[in-house]
């Protein structure tokens, strides 16, 4: 039995020694795409002002306007890829003398489309505001709200991606 179990061994050994190979294993990591980050700002200009609640803020009579500056700023070192800019208008305005031309108009919000925003530069987009001659009664506050996106932006770096001015309409009771 024991000269049995020893052949087995050898046999085991035979058919171990076939077993054994060198190979080799490769990790490909694919590289982290460049990423860049867009900041955004939009200006209203208004040549009056008026004081409410203690604070001096921007103000347009009924039927007024005022001229809207959107810059949008590439603060990196790599363009920016299929940026879309959106701004949507107050209630109770109207947009005209766009420089550019918006790409589209729906509704309330103007939509521009700029394929490629080099490193380290930035676009300015134009227009003016025209308030509607029948405001209603009270304060009425002219929201600007802008918003800006790229294909190949940094997640992580969106918090100025978004701009807000505000322009004031007092209409007083008659």
């Amino acid at each position: 039995d024991v000269e049995r179990s020893r052949g087995l061994g050898d046999v085991y050994k035979r058919q171990l020694q076939n077993n054994t190979s060198i190979d080799t294993v490769y990790n490909v990591v694919e590289p982290q795409p460049l990423l860049t980050d867009l900041d955004l700002d939009v200006i209203t200009a208004t040549d009056s002002v008026i004081v409410i609640d203690g604070d001096t803020v921007k103000y347009v009579d009924a039927g007024g306007d005022f001229p809207v500056q959107i810059i949008v700023k590439n603060i990196t070192d790599v363009a920016a890829e299929n940026v879309r800019v959106y701004k949507v208008l107050p209630d109770s305005a109207s947009a005209t003398g766009f420089q550019p031309q918006p790409n589209s108009v729906n509704g309330d919000t103007l939509f521009w489309q700029i394929s490629s925003l080099a490193a380290n530069t930035d676009t300015v987009l134009v227009f003016t505001e025209q308030v509607s001659e029948w405001m209603p009664v009270g304060t009425n506050l002219l929201i600007n709200e802008v918003f800006v996106q790229a294909d190949n932006e940094d997640p992580q770096q969106l918090q100025n991606n978004t701009s807000i001015d505000t322009v004031y309409n007092v209409v007083e009771p008659q």
